[in-house]
């Protein structure tokens, strides 16, 4: 059984750890875009820590979408300003994958 298309109700950019240039036409680290894929993503847990006098909120959060070839741990998910480091990858189900992602929150979010 595949995915209802209606499940799928949040757009993501998925992206890849790529140097880029900057203003002066060097090269800096940097993610660029891969795709933008359908998904559903739910919030799971939090937690929140004080890390050098600035606390940092982090979230975990499931995420279902359709396969994509070559989506590897290396690369990460945006929506909007929003960055999500994919931490597990679960592709047991043909054609669907599963995530864990975290999103960290809060002054050192990167």
């Amino acid at each position: 059984m595949g995915i209802r298309a209606g499940e799928l109700k949040h757009r993501l950019t998925i992206e890849a750890n790529t140097p880029v240039r900057d203003e002066y036409g060097g090269m800096v680290p940097g993610w660029a875009p891969v795709a933008k894929v359908w998904a559903k993503l739910w919030a799971k847990s939090g937690q929140e820590r004080q890390t050098a006098r600035a606390n940092q909120a982090e979230v975990s959060h499931g995420v279902l979408m359709r396969s994509f070839a070559g989506l590897t741990t290396a690369h990460r998910l945006t929506m909007g300003t929003r960055s999500f480091a994919i931490t597990f990858i679960n592709d047991t189900i043909p054609g669907q994958f599963t995530l864990d992602v975290t999103e960290k929150l809060g002054r050192e979010a990167s």
